[in-house]
């Protein structure tokens, strides 16, 4: 017992320290271990606080066309809605934070938004050229979004909340676009153009 006091009293800061090192290290390995991977990603940014309903309904909503096409897909959806006129000044600045690192990154590049937030982003100077325009998969926004209203895709995604026991009254206008790319050999961006043309597909 004095053995311990006395190696207590002369190392208690760095056992403390090598202690909390080892918790810090275990809780990493656990995360990085038990981590989701995700073969597409798309950003979910409306002006709605939205339910983790929803994001989990467009998951499978997007996986459903990869499976007519014959691929097993695990889809994520990274979203950053938010109440633009929240008296919460924190979570706004968290959330523009996190958006504008994942536009720097640019990791992934399928968005899909509402007309507030299309409109928010297409206007922000900082943000010149932000999505592509190509006439061929685009109407909207000078040709850098396409509607999701009425469409086959919004009707299953509808579906889908309701099963996941979220009712809507009314499917708000969302709008799919792609983020630019210089590289266009990027496997991501490449996978991006491929999802927004299978959306586009189910009409």
């Amino acid at each position: 017992m004095e053995k311990l006091k006395n190696f207590w009293y002369h190392y208690k800061f760095r056992t403390i320290f090598f202690l909390f090192l080892a918790v810090v290290v275990t809780v990493g390995i656990v995360s990085y271990v038990t981590k989701e991977n995700y073969d597409i990603q798309i950003f979910l940014y409306t002006s709605k606080d939205l339910p983790s309903d929803v994001s989990h309904s467009l998951e499978q909503t997007i996986e459903d066309i990869y499976s007519k096409n014959d691929e097993k897909v695990n889809v994520g959806v990274i979203d950053y809605s938010y109440d633009p006129y929240t008296k919460d000044g924190d979570s706004k600045v968290s959330y523009a934070s996190a958006l504008s690192g994942e536009i720097r990154m640019k990791n992934y590049f399928v968005f899909i938004t509402d007309n507030f937030r299309l409109e928010e982003l297409s206007e922000n100077e900082k943000l010149q050229n932000l999505f592509l325009k190509d006439t061929s998969l685009f109407n909207k926004y000078d040709n850098t979004a396409f509607s999701l209203k009425n469409s086959n895709f919004a009707q299953n995604f509808l579906k889908k909340l309701e099963s996941n026991g979220t009712t809507i009254a009314k499917m708000p206008e969302y709008y799919v676009s792609i983020m630019n790319c210089d590289d266009k050999s990027n496997e991501n961006y490449k996978k991006a153009l491929e999802l927004v043309k299978m959306i586009k597909s189910e009409g």
